[in-house]
């Protein structure tokens, strides 16, 4: 009988969660695993690095990154001191990963008078954050392609959102697209 009261409680819990509308502009609503990750055109690696940056539809160097637009990458496992290029083809998500990542304070801390210590001042709130979707990624013609992550702008924890579906297809232009997979009833 207890097995019985745990099972129902947990299928009422379940029951109570709120829907996330499949909408391609609402912030909350995410690439689900079996999305297809297309990448369009070629997409160099540069060398002694795993990762390649986007931003409005371009590839971009990392210290170009305007952390306060979306922004996207794709990585890759293995490490090389030559140029590595993911060549065009198909990607399916096989797993989804929605976290948030606190931004570490960039500039100078300015101090005086009496807010010298840690935790003092104006700076005492929670730092900036964003919201960070990685989608783990396989292909059987290219494994070394692990993943694509895509993060919205950094914001103060109170208004930042993670990315929309068509933020990440701007970030992405016409590199990649993302196909999403038809609604289930």
């Amino acid at each position: 009988m207890r097995r019985f009261i745990v099972l129902l409680s947990a299928a009422l819990l379940a029951a109570c969660q709120p829907m996330v509308p499949r909408d391609e502009n609402y912030p909350y609503y995410h690439p689900p695993a079996g999305t297809i990750v297309t990448v369009n055109k070629p997409i160099d690696v540069p060398p002694g690095r795993t990762r390649a940056f986007f931003q409005n539809g371009e590839i971009i160097p990392y210290n170009a990154r305007n952390r306060f637009y979306p922004n996207c990458e794709f990585e890759i496992l293995t490490l090389d001191e030559s140029v590595r290029t993911i060549r065009p083809g198909e990607f399916r998500v096989t797993h989804v990963i929605i976290k948030r990542d606190q931004v570490a304070e960039t500039g100078p801390r300015m101090v005086a008078g009496i807010s010298i210590g840690i935790g003092m001042g104006e700076s005492d709130g929670p730092g900036d954050i964003m919201h960070v979707v990685e989608m783990r990624l396989k292909s059987a013609e290219q494994p070394d392609v692990y993943r694509l992550v895509c993060r919205g702008g950094e914001d103060n924890p109170a208004d930042a959102e993670p990315p929309t579906v068509n933020e990440m297809r701007g970030a992405l232009g016409d590199y990649a697209t993302l196909r999403l997979p038809p609604e289930t009833p």
